[in-house]
């Protein structure tokens, strides 16, 4: 080793390798070292399960009341097809476009004992 800086660390470590309390030292450092990446990887495991476990969850719930609203709004249209009550293109649009349960409800009620489907509004 010609450059002196370098032969300076060298011999630092060899000093610090001969010390057993600093190499018991440096082994300590290194296993809670590797213990803190540990944790780290677990902890960011855990969150993401837990995220992916809560957006599975709202994903789930925004489908039924997806799904539940569709059904409800295709019953609209079945009563009053049943009760030979023409619909308009846009009624039918609006039926179908709306997510609003209790709106749907109330048009379910009605399509019931409406004589014209324009009594909806």
């Amino acid at each position: 080793m010609k450059d002196p800086v370098l032969q300076q660390a060298k011999d630092a470590l060899d000093r610090l390798s001969a010390d057993p309390q600093a190499r018991v030292l440096a082994e300590q450092r290194e296993l809670a070292l590797i213990s803190y990446r540990l944790d780290m990887n677990m902890m960011r495991e855990e969150g993401r399960t837990e995220g992916e476990a809560r957006g599975r969850a709202e994903g789930e719930a925004r489908g039924r009341a997806e799904g539940e609203a569709r059904g409800r709004a295709a019953a609209v249209l079945a009563v009053l097809a049943a009760r030979q009550l023409s619909v308009t293109d846009e009624q039918g649009a609006r039926i179908r476009a709306c997510t609003d349960l209790t709106q749907l409800d109330k048009w379910l009620a009605l399509a019931a004992t409406v004589s014209d489907s324009a009594q909806l509004e």
